[in-house]
């Protein structure tokens, strides 16, 4: 319910439900490079200007205060910025992350957002990703994810 109201405009926003199939017969998934947060009590050490091999930890860590969230990133730079050396770097052209088809399993739709915009945008969008809804449980402090 947290995630809900940190990050997804007070329940009116969507949660992008991924895929990380990675069997011989789906194209590559770029979310099996997905790196986990470090939560620390101080902030990391850097210099900035560079980003290198040693300095991505930067984009890699939070307050230790959201622990909670278990989070993992996956990182892309900039179409012709220059990069770490690891090649499982993602490249973002015009601004935009470009994923392979069948990568999105599922929109969910926050309880208080528009349902039926957000199924006309997704249709529009691709007819054959899933989309599901949170609900609020009747008897619980949760959240319950339906179809």
């Amino acid at each position: 319910t947290l995630m809900w109201s940190h990050y997804a405009d007070h329940h009116r926003g969507i949660c992008l439900e991924f895929g990380t199939d990675t069997s011989p017969l789906k194209p590559i998934n770029p979310l099996v490079g997905a790196r986990k947060v470090d939560y620390l009590p101080d902030y990391p050490k850097w210099v900035p200007h560079t980003i290198g091999d040693l300095d991505v930890h930067v984009l890699l860590t939070k307050s230790i205060d959201w622990k909670y969230e278990q989070e993992y990133r996956v990182l892309a730079f900039a179409e012709g910025m220059s990069r770490p050396r690891s090649s499982d770097f993602l490249i973002a052209v015009g601004g935009f992350l470009t994923l392979p088809k069948g990568v999105i399993k599922a929109v969910i739709a926050g309880c208080e957002a528009d349902y039926e915009q957000i199924v006309d945008a997704v249709r529009t969008a691709d007819p054959d990703i899933k989309i599901r809804h949170a609900v609020r449980s009747p008897t619980q402090y949760r959240l319950e994810i339906v179809d």
